[in-house]
């Protein structure tokens, strides 16, 4: 019962044992780096960290576009595989491998890569395909003088014969040619292996004498390298050696014993190894929880800040919404006051300053018509009649303009304009009413004299300042217009010696407001003019200056640009 529990164990040392040696000496791998150092943590069992390493490197050898780098890579993720008993990758990889290493014609990275495929198969008993792919890489190897891979591809055939097909017989010569290539590559590093399983061979061939021999190698050769499996394997073969061909149960229990303490101790690292590989993993699964954890707390923190983000946004979009409502609104409201006190200021006009000149014009018709009034009479009557319906006419004319330009956004058309001819204009306009008053009327404008100013507005302005002047200045009183020159502008002058302005009603004379002032001779007039006055100025990008002083009399001065 010992014995048969001894064999079954070291049946799975056997195969423990393929795995390591088929792991030779592959050069190619050192050329680099990654490959090297993935190659050594393989080596030493950890074929996760391993696969990672080789995924490194499988990245860098895309970005390098090296196909021997890569087909190697290949090859190492598929052996990983095949240890880590993932045979669909394996030989995924390993396909991908042997594809790259016969496009770029590596007869060594093929030979190695095949040799891997028939272990993957002799692995999973599959001896059909192990067979075609183990006799391709002899072939290979053999051709080209391989000789650690022929070594690989000897223990491997050797381990198929007497391990599955019993037949020890045709596997001592393969063992033979496997040491002597050994030797001559120096690789006694896997000699425990190969001598046990001479001693394994033998044992079964009931040929005890060599069995010991071999045995005692092995046991040698695996204490010097210090590799715990072949010397478990080793003391159990002694074990059934010294007792089924020696009967000596003393040694034969001696070897039994280090077997058990070798295995144990083997087991045991493997035990602690995995109990380590679960408390590794444990932590990593409680470090990605809290890890997980963090990230739930992160992306709730994220989404809290967006909804805040929006809901920020659709207030302040809300708000903006609502101040230009009610900026509109506003605007609504203004227009509507604005457009009330047109009415209003309309009603009033029509109401009180029209009504008085047509009142006048009425009564005077009226003394015409009664018999009695002699010619001397009639003249005078006439005369006032004509100034009354001049006044009349500029009353309205100011009244449409001022309309025009509360309701209407005026077209300003820019000309030169000469001075001179519009003054002497203006002037025989209101001559009748200069006449009346006797007024002295000085001009100090040359013909040649122009400014640059759209002609409707500027015939306005001069006529509402001129018949503003008269209207204040007293009989025989003096009115002058005047004209200075400037770099870019011209300076219009309209002085008078009228009754002046009071300091309380310059502050107002400009306001679009009511402001109603009787004429010397209580001339009518509608309160707007001048506010009609300083718009226009402005919409030639002029300005308007006033001086004025009570009983002395006024001075308007208008800019207007020469070009």
């Amino acid at each position: 019962m010992l014995r048969t529990s001894t064999s079954k164990i070291l049946l799975s040392l056997s195969f423990l044992s393929l795995s390591l040696v088929v792991q030779a000496q592959e050069p190619m791998y050192k050329k680099y780096a990654l490959l090297d150092s993935g190659y050594r943590v393989y080596y030493s069992g950890d074929y996760e960290m391993a696969g990672n390493i080789f995924f490194s490197a499988l990245k860098d050898a895309n970005e390098k576009n090296n196909l021997e780098y890569l087909a190697e890579t290949y090859r190492l993720l598929g052996e990983v595989n095949r240890a880590s008993n993932n045979k669909p990758y394996a030989l995924k990889y390993l396909n991908e491998a042997e594809r790259l290493f016969n496009q770029i014609s590596n007869d060594y990275g093929l030979a190695y890569t095949k040799n891997r495929k028939a272990a993957v198969y002799l692995q999973w008993t599959d001896t059909l395909e192990m067979k075609t792919y183990l006799r391709s890489s002899i072939k290979i190897c053999r051709d080209n003088g391989f000789k650690e891979i022929l070594y690989n591809n000897l223990i491997l055939e050797a381990s198929y014969l007497y391990n599955n097909r019993k037949d020890f017989a045709a596997a001592f010569p393969v063992l033979y040619e496997a040491v002597a290539l050994g030797k001559e590559s120096n690789l006694e590093q896997d000699f425990p292996y190969l001598y046990n399983n001479f001693a394994l061979a033998y044992r079964y061939t009931k040929q005890y004498d060599s069995a010991l021999y071999y045995a005692q190698l092995s046991l040698e050769y695996a204490r010097k390298y210090d590799v715990m499996s072949y010397m478990s394997a080793a003391c159990g073969q002694l074990s059934l050696i010294y007792g089924e061909g020696f009967q000596d149960y003393q040694k034969a229990w001696e070897y039994e014993r280090l077997f058990r303490i070798y295995y144990d101790t083997l087991y045991k690292e493997s035990r602690e190894r995995e109990i380590s590989e679960i408390v590794e993993n444990y932590r990593i699964e409680l470090k990605e929880e809290q890890i997980s954890g963090k990230n739930k707390v992160i992306r709730l923190t994220i989404t809290m800040m967006a909804a805040l983000g929006v809901l920020f946004i659709v207030t302040i979009i809300i708000l903006v919404r609502m101040y230009r409502q009610r900026k509109k609104l506003r605007e609504s409201e203004l227009m509507l006051k604005d457009t009330n006190m047109l009415k209003d200021r309309l009603l009033s006009v029509l109401s009180h300053d029209l009504r008085a000149p047509v009142a006048t014009l009425q009564s005077t018709l009226d003394l015409v018509m009664m018999d009695g009034v002699d010619k001397d009479q009639l003249d005078i009557i006439f005369r006032d009649l004509s100034v009354r319906i001049e006044q009349t006419g500029q009353l309205l004319d100011n009244l449409l303009v001022w309309i025009k330009s509360q309701v209407l956004q005026l077209e300003v058309r820019k000309e030169q304009i000469n001075l001179g001819s519009e003054i002497s204009r203006v002037q025989r306009l209101y001559e009748p009413a200069i006449r009346q008053k006797s007024l002295i009327f000085i001009v100090e404008v040359n013909d040649e004299d122009r400014i640059f100013a759209d002609l409707e507005m500027f015939r306005l302005v001069l006529r509402n300042l001129l018949s503003n002047a008269i209207k204040f200045s007293s009989k025989a009183g003096k009115i002058s217009i005047s004209l200075s020159q400037f770099s870019d502008e011209v300076a219009l002058k309209i002085q008078d010696e009228g009754r002046g302005i009071s300091t309380k009603m310059m502050k107002k004379i400009f306001e679009n407001n009511e402001i109603r002032t009787a004429g010397t001779n209580e001339e009518i007039g509608t309160g707007i003019g001048l506010s009609v006055v300083k718009h226009f100025v402005e919409l030639n990008n002029g300005r308007i200056e006033v001086e004025s002083k009570e009983d002395k009399g006024s001075t308007f001065t208008v800019y207007f640009p020469k070009s």
